[in-house]
């Protein structure tokens, strides 16, 4: 068996080898002893157990054939030593360990019983809290700010979503979080999620700071909720991304009158922006009509399996992508605008759950590697004098466009296109949204 470490490591290793290495750390520190003058490290009892407990294995299978599944890695890191310095540690547990240091980041002062208990819950892999319910939140995040911003700003709201309606589904929300994963860990849950969107350094905040930071010709007094949709896929690229619009019932022709924010609550560091139809997903990436109808004649064909159908979608986006897009910084920098916004004066307003940091714009990584904005018009464009390249990589799996550039981010930025299993639907995922930005190469 054969596997790739690069493709893994872009992909899902990195937070795995880096649960490894604080594990190395915790053990070097716990391993600490000071003597007069000097400190020792047991460096002999932490190389014998790292060896013996911690391996990277290669599950599944290869092969050549589109369809057949890629190889995974899994990192397992359990440490056992005379003496217990730590009793089965694994990659699960750092979703936890951050999710609890957000807690106590943000201010919110549980009792311990409260804290382990999300922890635990936060890292409990297919049973874990976002497993469970991570819709759920994301569509509570996007309630809890809209109410906020309404009920502490006084802002008029414009549609047919009004606070009455937000606050049924805020009561709707709860109780399906509540049904799933029990009242305790429900209510937890709840204020997590608060706290985040309403407090001092939650969303709505900075939401309307910085609404009031780029409408200026006219009174900010007016909101829009246009969110709610939980993760439905889109018809068009050029479709308005902005869960909801802040800004002046009352404006001059030609100025700028609202902005709009796309609200997503998210715990993986990669975030699903779209989501298509795999029909659609070909079209995006320009995919011909003669393909395009080919593909579609699987579908109609009761002897394709789900699995044939998915690799005729996948090997589509893969042809399409690279006579489309490889090296074409340009038309990636329009793609991934329109993906984000949709081409609207939106900008994105992504939140972490697992820290506090994160604001509303472009993060500092997307910034090394184009340039961004946020006035009325354009939002991204590349750098071209950076000398960018484009990578398309397709495999069984997805189709992964990267952007390189010189004096950007070490990796890049990555949109990955990655069917459903029966290729009917497309998720559409982007890399360093949410990242500070790395070393550049």
């Amino acid at each position: 068996m054969r596997f790739n470490f690069k493709e893994w490591l872009d992909s899902d290793g990195m937070a795995e080898v880096a649960s490894w290495v604080n594990q190395l750390k915790s053990a070097v520190m716990a391993s600490v002893r000071q003597s007069s003058g000097f400190i020792s490290v047991s460096i002999s009892s932490i190389a014998s157990n790292m060896a013996s407990g911690a391996s990277i294995r290669p599950v599944g299978t290869v092969s050549g054939r589109v369809g057949a599944s890629e190889p995974t890695m899994a990192l397992a890191a359990s440490m056992e030593h005379p003496g217990a310095l730590v009793n089965e540690v694994t990659e699960k547990g750092w979703k936890g360990r951050a999710a609890a240091d957000a807690v106590g980041a943000m201010g919110m002062n549980w009792p311990q019983k409260d804290i382990l208990s999300f922890s635990k819950a936060m890292s409990g892999g297919r049973r874990s809290i976002p497993q469970l319910v991570g819709k759920e939140m994301g569509l509570l995040f996007e309630v809890e700010v809209f109410i906020f911003l309404v009920q502490t700003f006084k802002l008029k709201v414009v549609g047919a979503k009004d606070l009455a309606w937000a606050s049924q589904e805020q009561a709707r929300l709860i109780g399906v979080i509540t049904g799933k994963i029990g009242a305790n860990l429900g209510r937890l849950v709840e204020e997590f999620i608060r706290q985040h969107a309403t407090g001092g350094k939650g969303m709505a905040n900075l939401l309307y700071s910085k609404a009031m930071a780029l409408v200026r010709e006219c009174l900010v007094d007016s909101i829009e909720f246009m969110g709610g949709g939980g993760g439905e896929y889109s018809t068009h690229l050029k479709s308005d991304t902005a869960d909801l619009r802040i800004g002046c019932g009352d404006y001059l022709a030609g100025v700028r009158r609202d902005i709009g924010f796309s609200l997503k609550a998210v715990t993986e560091t990669q975030v699903q922006v779209r989501s298509f139809s795999g029909g659609k997903a070909m079209q995006i990436l320009g995919a011909g009509s003669r393909e395009i109808r080919k593909v579609r004649a699987t579908y109609s064909n009761p002897l394709f399996e789900d699995s044939e159908k998915r690799a005729a979608v996948l090997d589509a986006m893969g042809k399409a992508a690279e006579l489309n897009y490889k090296n074409k910084p340009r038309k990636f920098a329009a793609l991934l605008e329109l993906l984000v916004t949709g081409g609207a004066d939106t900008i994105p307003a992504y939140r972490m759950l697992l820290k506090v940091d994160s604001e509303p714009g472009w993060s500092g990584a997307i910034g090394k590697d184009f340039v961004t904005g946020e006035g009325p018009g354009r939002k991204l464009g590349a750098k071209l004098g950076g000398s960018p390249v484009i990578d398309v990589k397709a495999n069984a799996t997805y189709v992964q466009l990267t952007y390189m550039v010189g004096g950007g981010n070490h990796y890049g930025t990555a949109v990955k296109f990655e069917p459903s299993s029966d290729g009917s639907t497309v998720s559409v995922t982007v890399s360093n949204l949410l990242s500070k930005g790395g070393r550049g190469y």
